[in-house]
Order: structure tokens, then sequence, then C-alpha cells
């Protein structure tokens, strides 16, 4: 009996690593230059911002359900991914672009949400990375600079295809190899609505000088099933780890030490009496924690 005991208190339980990958429920931009249409339908995701319209004139939302996700998991890592993308942006500008992700704080309807109805949102960003500070993968994109003074701008374009880049050839489905992808790490987003709603509702914007466009698949393309994922990393909760149940067990044992020593006391004068109380009170306070160590 004693065995068993000491087995489960120590024994450490297997954990393995698991993952899922989840499509938008829905994905749709909103365009301030025709801020009543509704773009839902659209097979283009784009985040765009250009000094000629004022200010944003392209906001993507993107709307992901990882309620399948059993409970009692611990999130260890969550990653946005952009298998397939293409970027467009002006040369001369005073500071990097900047792309952030927004939570967006109601829900939206993808067949009608327009720029006057979009959701509101925090305005404080969850991820704000500027160019530099996306991890990307170049290796496979073609890098173009257009010179056309004063409005030089860049292209780079990373699309599974060996054709035009945006309708002739289908192009190759559903990268597999993760490491090819721009990603955002969204894992404090993800842990924390894994832990509520279970629903990620977010928007992606851009910020520039001058202007850039940030383009990729929605769902609806036709060609590609490279829209952008969500990948999700997690891992059972350990009922209880080695050092607690260390902790509990020396605690038990001292709990049973301060016990055994009581039976050493004289009781039978006022002092002794005392003595043996606050041993009794000391015993139950120590076997209580060693108990909820254990258990919880």
């Amino acid at each position: 009996m004693i065995c068993l005991v000491l087995f489960s208190l120590f024994a450490i339980p297997n954990v393995f690593a698991l993952d899922s990958t989840f499509s938008p429920i829905k994905d749709a931009i909103v365009v301030s230059g025709v801020p009543h249409k509704n773009w839902g339908d659209y097979y283009w995701g784009i985040s765009s911002w250009s000094i000629y319209s004022g200010g944003d004139d392209m906001i993507e939302y993107l709307y992901y359900n990882i309620s399948n996700i059993p409970d009692g998991q611990r999130i260890t890592h969550a990653y946005l991914y952009f298998p397939e993308w293409f970027i467009e942006s002006w040369l001369n500008q005073s500071h990097p672009n900047y792309y952030t992700l927004n939570e967006v704080l109601d829900d939206w309807d993808e067949g009608s949400i327009t720029w006057n109805n979009q959701p509101s949102y925090n305005p404080t960003p969850f991820l704000n990375k500027t160019w530099d500070e996306i991890n990307k993968n170049l290796d496979r994109c073609n890098h173009t600079i257009y010179y056309d003074e004063p409005d030089s701008w860049e292209v780079w374009m990373c699309f599974n295809t060996t054709g035009d880049w945006y309708r002739e050839i289908p192009r190759v489905p559903n990268i597999t190899n993760w490491s090819e992808s721009w990603y955002f790490d969204v894992t404090d987003f993800v842990r924390d609505h894994y832990e509520t709603d279970k629903i990620i509702n977010m928007n992606l914007r851009t910020n520039a000088d001058k202007w850039t466009y940030f383009i990729f698949p929605n769902k609806e393309d036709p060609y590609s099933d490279n829209m952008v994922f969500l990948r999700v990393e997690y891992e059972p909760i350990p009922p209880r780890s080695f050092e607690s149940s260390l902790i509990g067990l020396l605690t038990v044992v001292g709990s049973v030490f301060v016990f055994l020593s009581m039976f050493s006391i004289d009781i039978t004068d006022y002092k002794g009496f005392m003595k043996y109380l606050v041993g009794m009170i000391i015993f139950i306070v120590i076997l209580g924690v060693a108990l909820a160590v254990i258990v919880f």
C-alpha cells in the first residue's frame, strides 16, 4: 500500500504535444473607398494603407473557432500563417511598414460587413510588428524594385506558382512546410481566448508613411488552398508535477513527525496541556497544507 501511495505521488504523467490547424470560419475585407460595399466573397485578403486615401483604406477581418481543442490543455504556441502573399510598397518612407493585429470586440457577418458597419475593435494592437520584425521566409520570393522617381516602389511576390502570380495558373495547394510561410506569433492572444470563449476574432491592418499593400488568398480563392491558417500547438495539463508531489510528501512526513512527538508531552499540568494543544493545531494545519498540495 505504501509503495502504491509513493508511486502515485511521484509518478510523472506522459505529456504528448498536439497541434491543430484551423481555417477561417469567415474572412472579409472592408474598403474605405467604397464604404457601403460588402467584399465578403472576394477571394483576396488585402490590408493596405495609403496617404492618398487619408489613412486605412483596406482592413482584413479574420474569425476562427478553436472549440475542438479539448478542455484541460495548455496552449504552448499559436501562429497565424500566410503561406502565400504579395507586398507592394513605397520605397522612400521615413519609417518601416507596420503590420498590426487588433482584437475585434463584436461579432460580424461575412455577407454584410462593410467599412461603414465594421465591428468595434480594441484600438491597441495585441501585435504590432515592423517589416524587419516579422517572421518571414524570403528564399522562395521574387523581389523587384521599380524606379519611377520620385515614386519608386518595391514588390515582394511569394506565391506558389510558376505562372502569373494572380490568376492564370492554378497554384500548388496547401503548403505543408510551415517554415516557408510568413507568420505572426499569436500565442498569448489565443491562450487567453482558449480559456474563455474559444473564438479568435481579429483584424489585420497596415500602416506606412505613404502607401503599402499586403495581399494574400482568402478562403474563397478558387485557385489555392493557402488561406490564412491558424496553427495551435498544445499539450494536456499534467494533474500534478513532481515538485508539488515531493513537497506534499515531505509535508505529510513532517506532520506525522509532529503528531508522534506529541506523545512525549507530559499533559499533567497546564503548561503540558497547552503544548499538546499547540502541537495538535500545528499537526492539523500541516496536514491540511499537505493534502491541498497533493490534491491540487
